[in-house]
C-alpha cells in the first residue's frame, strides 16, 4: 500500500482527513508474549537494556524476478518494527548481505544489520532465507532482550504444527500474528481508544531503517538515520 516515505505521508493525511485510524499491518509485535516483554522492559524489570536480538532462519524458495531490495523491504521490515517497538528510534545502522542459496547472486538471501539506539542499546537483526536451523534448539525465529537485571526470550519453535509447504505456516508465532494484530485493532484501538503498538510514524522510521540497511550493505558504510 505504501512503498515510499511520501506514500506513508499520504496515508497519514488521508486517515486524518477521514477521521480514521490507519496502522501498519502484518506486524508481529502484537503477540501477547511480546507485549508482556515490552511491559516488563518499560517497568524496569530487566534493568538497563543492553541489546535486542531478532534472528530468522527459514529457507525460502526463490521467486524469479525478485528485486534485489525485496529481502530488505519484505522481510527485514519485521525486524525493524520489532527493534523500534522494544528499544526505540534507530540512530545508525551497519549492514552486510550475501547469497548462499538463491540462484540469482544479485538477490541476497541473508542479511545482518547492527543498529545503534539511544542509551547505548544495540539491536542485532539477522535474517536468512537460505538455510533452516536444524539444530537441537533452532533459531528459526528467536527474540531476545538482554538487560542488566533480566532477560526475555521467545521462540517460534515453542509451538509447531508439522509439515508445511511455505515457511512459517507450521509455527503458531506466524499463523497467530494476523489474529493478534486484528484482535488488538478491533478490541483495543477501536473499542477502547488505545493507541496502536506501531503507528504510521513508526512505519516511516522502519522504512528509513531498511533503506539504511540497503545503503550500508551496498557501500560498506555506517549510515546515520537520525
Amino acid at each position: 500500500i505504501a512503498a515510499t516515505l511520501g506514500e506513508i505521508e499520504q496515508l497519514k493525511a488521508a486517515a486524518a482527513a477521514a477521521g480514521r485510524l490507519c496502522v501498519p499491518a502484518h506486524n508481529y509485535v502484537y503477540a501477547p508474549v511480546l507485549r508482556e516483554a515490552k511491559r516488563r522492559i518499560t517497568a524496569g524489570d530487566l534493568g538497563r537494556i543492553s541489546s535486542f536480538w531478532l534472528i530468522y532462519n527459514q529457507r525460502h524458495v526463490f521467486r524469479p524476478h525478485t528485486a534485489p531490495q525485496a529481502p530488505f523491504r519484505g522481510l527485514m521490515i519485521h525486524h525493524a518494527y520489532a527493534a523500534i517497538y522494544f528499544v526505540g528510534t534507530p540512530l545508525r545502522v551497519s549492514a552486510s548481505a550475501s547469497t548462499v542459496h538463491f540462484p540469482d547472486p544479485g538477490v541476497p538471501d541473508q542479511i545482518m544489520a547492527v543498529v545503534e539506539h539511544e542509551h547505548g542499546v544495540i539491536s542485532n537483526l539477522w535474517e536468512s532465507q537460505g538455510v533452516d536451523d536444524l539444530g537441537a534448539n533452532p533459531w528459526s525465529v528467536l527474540y531476545k532482550v538482554l538487560g542488566t537485571k533480566g532477560t526475555f526470550q521467545s521462540s517460534w519453535n515453542d509451538l509447531q504444527f508439522g509439515e508445511t509447504k511455505l515457511p512459517g505456516w507450521d509455527k503458531a508465532g506466524y499463523r497467530d500474528s494476523f489474529y493478534h494484530l486484528q484482535d488488538y485493532f478491533v478490541n483495543q484501538c477501536l473499542a477502547q481508544g488505545r493507541a496502536p503498538l506501531s503507528s504510521l510514524d513508526d512505519a516511516a522510521t522502519a522504512l528509513r531503517l531498511c533503506e539504511g540497511m540497503i545503503e550500508s550493505a551496498a557501500t560498506g558504510r555506517r549510515i546515520e538515520l537520525a
